[in-house]
């Protein structure tokens, strides 16, 4: 294992972000189709983040570098409207993927699936404001969008469906990882990556 937070890391760790980002951002574009929807796009994006969440274990080995990834995958969608409150939430979970991918020296698929299963949660982060202050969340999208939209939204995310976006985004995690997995050790490593 190398020391965590050497300038490539680093420099990993941006690049990595910046393509989980634009994935997540293109799919859940689909959101314009209405807010049932809406859940589509990020349980897609998981799945296929899975992928270059493989990658980017492989290509980093220090602790906290999970949890940097996953505070600025919070903090941009923060800066594209989501609620700031993510931003701990997905901290702490990062933080839990980091514990369970080291526990496994950053080698063990099994532990790197669970890793990113916990991981995959994060954007659920900027859903948890709907169980406290969610008045003020539609009232924010409805002065930003289509007010008939924000309040789809606001029906459609009862706290039920939030508990079932949480179940959901683990499982579709979970698939993520494992295709990560698969698609790692059967293209990525005969290229020596």
């Amino acid at each position: 294992m190398r020391t965590p937070l050497s300038g490539r890391d680093l420099v990993t760790v941006g690049i990595f972000t910046v393509i989980l980002a634009v994935i997540n951002v293109l799919c859940n574009a689909i959101g314009v189709f209405g807010p049932e929807v809406q859940p589509f796009g990020a349980v897609t994006a998981v799945i296929i983040n899975g992928i270059p969440f493989a990658l980017f274990i492989r290509r980093v080995q220090g602790f906290g570098l999970v949890t940097i990834t996953a505070t600025l995958l919070s903090l941009i969608s923060g800066l594209l409207g989501d609620a700031f409150v993510g931003v701990p939430i997905a901290f702490l979970l990062g933080l839990l993927a980091d514990l369970i991918i080291r526990s496994g020296g950053y080698r063990d698929a099994r532990r790197t699936i669970l890793g990113y299963g916990i991981f995959g949660i994060y954007p659920i982060g900027s859903l948890l404001p709907l169980l406290f202050m969610r008045d003020d969340i539609v009232a924010r999208y409805a002065e930003h969008s289509d007010p008939e939209w924000a309040q789809r939204f606001s029906d459609f995310l009862s706290m039920p469906m939030i508990v079932a976006m949480i179940v959901i985004l683990f499982v579709a995690a979970l698939i993520g990882g494992w295709i990560g997995q698969r698609v790692l050790r059967s293209y990525f490593s005969r290229a020596g990556l």
